[in-house]
């Protein structure tokens, strides 16, 4: 069944509903921060982080800058269906949160960044690793548009958290070794 344009949009457009309400909702409510609810490496109370980090942004700038790659990402991920970009965000997600909680600098970890470099790095390695013209297609796009994320594994300042953007990357490239793989054992190439 093939799925159609909304049904590819509905994932990315939740995505998006939800981290919004959750800044505004933190922006309405006088003291309410939940900064705390990211991930703090090597501290008990820093687990819940992994699922939560993701959603949460410390400025208008943050969730700003995160939410066009986020959005459009995911969509060029849906590309290949929901199951999957549902399966490539919960891997990235997970894996990338727990890299970074075991390995990550004594801060609170939050934002976007993580999943969103991780989508981004699937999508450049699954173009490298299946070889087939859509997924070479979509790299390429990815690499023309996006190309300049590189740039965020060099970033050093205590307020962006390049473990998530190394992090996530190194999750979505295994996703897309995974898929390629199997996807290529599956149909005898």
């Amino acid at each position: 069944m093939v799925e159609s344009l909304k049904t590819r949009l509905q994932i990315p457009t939740y995505l998006l509903v939800l981290i919004w309400s959750i800044f505004l909702i933190e922006a309405i409510i006088p003291g309410f921060d939940l900064r705390s609810w990211g991930i703090l490496p090597r501290q008990a109370s820093g687990l819940v982080g992994i699922i939560t980090a993701p959603l949460l942004h410390g400025s208008l700038w943050h969730i700003v800058a995160n939410s066009i790659p986020l959005f459009v990402l995911s969509f060029l991920v849906s590309l290949y269906g929901t199951g999957r970009l549902l399966r490539v965000g919960i891997t990235v997600t997970l894996l990338g949160g727990l890299l970074v909680w075991l390995f990550g600098r004594n801060a609170y970890h939050i934002g976007a960044s993580g999943l969103i470099f991780g989508l981004w790095a699937y999508l450049l390695a699954y173009g490298y690793v299946k070889r087939d013209l859509k997924a070479i297609v979509i790299a390429m796009a990815v690499f023309v548009f996006y190309g300049g994320m590189v740039f965020g594994f060099l970033m050093s300042t205590p307020s962006v958290s390049i473990e998530s953007h190394i992090f996530g990357a190194l999750a979505g490239i295994l996703c897309a070794i995974n898929d390629g793989r199997s996807k290529s054992k599956n149909t005898g190439h």
